[in-house]
Order: C-alpha cells, then sequence, then structure tokens
C-alpha cells in the first residue's frame, strides 16, 4: 500500500498513515489509524479530501494533526 509519512502513537500500540488519492472510491483515501491490539485499520473522520502528501502526527495518546 503507497502511503505517506506514519507516525507511531508514544505507546507503540496506535500507527496513522495516510494514503493517497487513488482507487475509484473514498474507501481507499485519507488519514488511517492501524490498533495493534485490535488488529484494525480505521479511517479518520471526514480525512478523506487529506492531501496525497498529507502527514498524520500524534499529540498525546488520542489526537491526530495532519497537514
Amino acid at each position: 500500500m503507497t502511503t505517506s509519512k506514519v507516525a507511531w502513537q508514544r505507546s507503540g500500540r496506535k500507527l496513522a498513515f495516510a494514503t493517497p488519492r487513488r482507487g475509484p472510491t473514498a474507501d481507499t483515501q485519507g488519514i488511517f489509524v492501524y490498533d495493534r491490539d485490535a488488529g484494525q485499520v480505521t479511517r479518520v473522520p471526514d480525512s478523506e479530501g487529506a492531501s496525497r502528501i498529507a502527514f498524520p502526527e500524534w499529540i498525546g495518546d488520542g489526537s491526530i494533526i495532519f497537514l
């Protein structure tokens, strides 16, 4: 999977990353979080329009910003 910069949460339990705007649907683009404990990947709400060069970063243990 093509991604931008990745950012690990301080605890090392979650990984944030962005995927570029590719594919026929919005399901494949945006900012995503991989939860190692749950084994799940979820998209950050309202991140579908994120730039293909978005750089996610954790603020504390529960918030993500991206440029």
